[in-house]
């Protein structure tokens, strides 16, 4: 009866460890790699409040708002929303302004390129 349950408990263990599917690994793939630069300027074409940051590692934009208050709640909603995609911004708030900039991930402690998914953030965010 135990070897039974230890068996099942095994079973279970490998199910649970089981790796995501060949697809979801493609798509992570996909939205990680770094994008050339035409890519990036038809992107940006489409999200024309957004511009490229010098370097070329990043996009930025700015915000200002009727009231400081609406500013510092969006710049919450933004931080919160980065930090749960794992996306690397800045936030610079200043009064009723907030410039947001969104960078591409992260390669051995330098900023890397931009991405889809990053692109795919900003471009949420309006």
């Amino acid at each position: 009866m135990e070897t039974q349950n230890a068996a099942e408990v095994s079973e279970l263990e490998a199910e649970r460890l089981r790796r995501p599917p060949a697809r979801d690994r493609l798509k992570e793939s996909i939205l990680s790699s770094k994008l050339k630069a035409e890519r990036v300027q038809e992107m940006l074409q489409i999200m024309p409040a957004w511009g490229l940051v010098p370097g070329g590692k990043g996009i930025e934009r700015a915000w200002t708002f009727g009231e400081a208050s609406v500013a510092a709640t969006f710049t919450a909603f933004v931080a919160a929303n980065a930090h749960a995609a794992h996306h690397p911004v800045e936030l610079f708030l200043d009064g009723k302004r907030l410039l947001i900039t969104v960078w591409g991930p992260q390669n051995k402690g330098k900023r890397g390129g931009l991405t889809e998914a990053a692109l795919h953030f900003a471009k949420k965010l309006g």
